[in-house]
């Protein structure tokens, strides 16, 4: 199977029907709002109240610092230590929206950042296999951000930090729903080379699914067999 697919993450906060619960409150107010640990399925975002900020990406294996201020419904952001480019941006006069279940940081170019809430339910998988053709192994890591039928955030990515994972180098995860015993999965990528994979398993005990799995690029079909166990939250 191709190592050089490239990213299709589905990132985007709220991505789903919203609900009354999940409603937009009539005012934002940065001071409180905005403090806490904010989460994609890949990382994590922290607001502290000395006006610090801290981030975290596990899939590209790096992170990022700096400092907020604001007041009402806007907030500058400030980098102190680079290098991480899924970080937040540095940039004056960004507008906060927050729900009961996500914050967004909405630029001033159009550029959304959106996270899901601490309180989101979160599962992550460590994903490994083999299959025939082609040849597969090595590790993958699963995650999900959100409710089982509307995922805020859903990807996975090669444990290794490279290309040597189960399946593509990463992607995006549109279905990953246990009902009962039985597994159901939809895995997917974009790029030059799209590609998708159709996981069929079972719970063998909490926190363990066994199964198979079959899929399709622009270059070959495959299929093989899996085993997911589930992981601790970092």
């Amino acid at each position: 199977m191709g190592r050089g697919w490239t990213l299709l993450c589905v990132a985007l906060a709220g991505c789903g029907a919203s609900t009354e619960t999940d409603a937009t409150p009539s005012g934002t107010d940065v001071s409180v709002d905005l403090l806490g640990t904010w989460h994609t399925c890949s990382s994590r975002l922290t607001f502290t109240s000395d006006g610090s900020w801290s981030f975290t990406d596990d899939k590209r294996g790096c992170g990022a610092t700096g400092t907020w201020s604001g007041s009402g419904d806007h907030v500058d952001l400030a980098s102190s230590a680079a290098g991480c480019d899924s970080a937040p941006t540095a940039a004056s006069s960004v507008q906060v929206v927050r729900t009961k279940t996500s914050l967004a940081l909405v630029y001033t170019s159009g550029e959304i950042a959106a996270f899901a809430a601490d309180t989101s339910p979160r599962t992550r998988y460590r994903l490994t296999g083999e299959g025939g053709t082609p040849s597969i192994g090595g590790a993958s890591i699963l995650s999900l951000v959100g409710a089982a039928d509307a995922y805020q955030s859903a990807c996975y990515w090669s444990e290794d930090g490279a290309c040597g994972g189960l399946l593509s180098c990463n992607g995006s995860v549109e279905q990953w729903t246990l009902s009962g015993a039985a597994l159901v999965g939809k895995l997917g990528c974009g790029g030059e080379c799209p590609c998708a994979a159709i996981f069929q398993g079972e719970e063998q005990e909490p926190g363990h699914l066994k199964g198979t799995f079959q899929g399709a690029d622009c270059n070959m079909t495959f299929s093989g067999t899996f085993d997911a166990t589930e992981q601790p939250q970092p």
